[in-house]
């Protein structure tokens, strides 16, 4: 990983904008990147795949035969009526995506609700020095991004702004990620996003979606391209199919020292794909409730040897997680809503782990961790992906390798 300057960076906090990655394709990305998923919203959204037509028979009633329950913790969750013996499937169907549209409805009012809030963690982000922000059509708060760095005066050069297409976009094709991307675009503010990944990749449906981003590419929309929680297997399908000018130029994966892939990040740093961390810090669902419970101590709680690294180093847990990305060759995607811990997670650059404790680290990922890793992609690759077959849903992801889920 080489270390440079990133435009603009004089005036930047020192380490923010101090590391840069140069990308396959001569781009130059920021090391350290702030995160926008749930901010300004903690709901768990159920996406739909497709645009509500009213295809329910005249006597079926969606909001008789669904049922919306808010749970203490903010998730909307939605459940629909199991298929009868006389029903035809279709109906099913048309039943479940009227609940999902139905939460999706709630949850946008939600998210546009805090959009003022969203508005001033970016701009605090801002002050203390990131400029690589990493977006998604699925956060919901990409035009309150927009409007935060629009606000701050800052030239679009010293941005790099990136975003993702998500699941129920990929699997409904080429004129809803069109529309979509277009979408996050004219919410950006941004004229062209410097990177867009497909979310996840849907079974059958991304080697589609991957064409039509490079048709984005093509007409200067996007700068560069990548792929998130793709597995070695899912790139290894769609290679056949990349245009050598518009091959992938990041793979952004879950990294942290709970969930360590070492093949699979050295087979992505050997395609010439640089790696994203996402949850660096330990933070995605498998420790929500000790979040929840200790919203200050809880990263205290998760391993010993991590502990005993921050008091070695005279660090909080977090930076050391942080730093041990950097030591990995990866890029750091973090997430903060408070002004000390975007400062926090960002001041890396003014110490270094040592071999041994590096090689501690490593060897924190156990077998549950990566047991839970697998059920989440499993899940994640065809979440709110409602006209997908079971067929669909399981063959594909059924063969995959088991060395990406086994410790290594």
């Amino acid at each position: 990983m080489d270390e440079g300057e990133h435009p603009g960076s004089a005036d930047l906090c020192e380490g923010v904008g101090r590391g840069v990655v140069e990308l396959s394709n001569g781009r130059l990305q920021p090391v350290i990147g702030f995160g926008t998923a749930d901010i300004g919203c903690s709901l768990a959204p159920f996406v739909p795949t497709e645009e509500y037509e009213a295809v329910l028979p005249h006597h079926i009633e969606p909001t008789a035969e669904v049922e919306f329950a808010e749970s203490m913790t903010g998730e909307r969750r939605c459940r629909w009526l199991p298929r009868q013996e006389h029903e035809q499937q279709s109906v099913v169907d048309a039943r479940r995506r009227a609940a999902e549209l139905g939460t999706l409805a709630a949850m946008r009012l939600a998210q546009q609700a805090q959009h003022p809030y969203v508005e001033a963690v970016i701009k605090g982000a801002l002050q203390v020095g990131y400029r690589f922000f990493d977006c998604a059509e699925i956060h919901g708060n990409e035009a309150a991004v927009g409007r935060a760095w629009r606000s701050s005066g800052l030239p679009r050069e010293e941005l790099f702004l990136q975003s993702k297409v998500w699941t129920s976009t990929i699997a409904r094709g080429r004129g809803a990620i069109r529309a979509a991307v277009e979408q996050t675009i004219a919410d950006l503010g941004c004229e062209y996003l410097d990177c867009l990944l497909l979310h996840w990749p849907v079974p059958r449906k991304f080697v589609a979606a991957w064409q039509v981003l490079e048709e984005l590419a093509g007409e200067g929309k996007v700068r560069s391209l990548g792929l998130s929680n793709f597995t070695v297997e899912d790139y290894l399908q769609l290679k056949p199919h990349i245009a050598p000018e518009h091959c992938p130029v990041v793979n952004q994966i879950e990294v942290n020292p709970l969930l360590f892939r070492r093949e699979t990040i050295d087979f992505f740093k050997g395609e010439g794909l640089a790696v994203q961390a996402y949850s660096p810090l330990c933070g995605g669902r498998q420790h929500k409730g000790m979040r929840l419970q200790d919203p200050e101590g809880w990263m205290l709680k998760l391993s010993p040897a991590l502990s005993s690294a921050a008091i070695k180093y005279g660090r909080s847990v977090a930076q050391v997680m942080g730093r041990w990305v950097l030591e990995h060759g990866c890029i750091l995607v973090a997430k903060a809503e408070r002004w000390e811990h975007a400062v926090d997670n960002a001041a890396l650059f003014d110490f270094d782990i040592s071999d041994g404790d590096m090689v501690l680290l490593d060897a924190l990922t156990g077998h549950d961790a990566l047991g839970h890793f697998r059920e989440a992609y499993r899940a994640g690759c065809t979440q709110g992906c409602a006209n997908l077959d079971e067929e669909h849903r399981v063959s594909q992801y059924e063969a995959r390798n088991d060395d990406e889920f086994t410790a290594e």
